[in-house]
């Protein structure tokens, strides 16, 4: 989804669904979310503007950021030449079951 193309689903969502209808508000929050970690969003003017005159979805996103939960576990690998043993740290923050963002 392009920045433009996620500013203007922001501004149907927001101004056309009710605020208790929490499906596509919350699935725009976490593509949301997941574009600020991972493509620089907030480099984006449209975006921006958005968050400027949205306070309701900027407050979900930081109310999404703050929910995030980073889970941590590390695989061990073992070079088949050598047999030495390297341990690799994993983290990822989960903001739904469904989604995860890997950091």
């Amino acid at each position: 989804m392009r920045y433009s193309s996620l500013s203007s689903a922001m501004n149907n969502i927001y101004n056309f669904t009710p605020e208790d209808d929490h499906g596509l508000r919350d699935l725009l929050v976490q593509t949301a979310v997941a574009k600020i970690e991972n493509e620089n969003l907030l480099a984006s003017q449209s975006f921006n503007d958005v968050l400027e005159a949205y306070g309701k979805f900027a407050k979900d996103i930081i109310h999404a950021l703050h929910k995030a939960t980073v889970v941590i576990w590390e695989i061990d690998l073992e070079c088949k030449v050598c047999a030495q043993v390297a341990t690799i740290p994993i983290k990822a923050r989960v903001y739904d079951a469904k989604y995860w963002i890997w950091i």
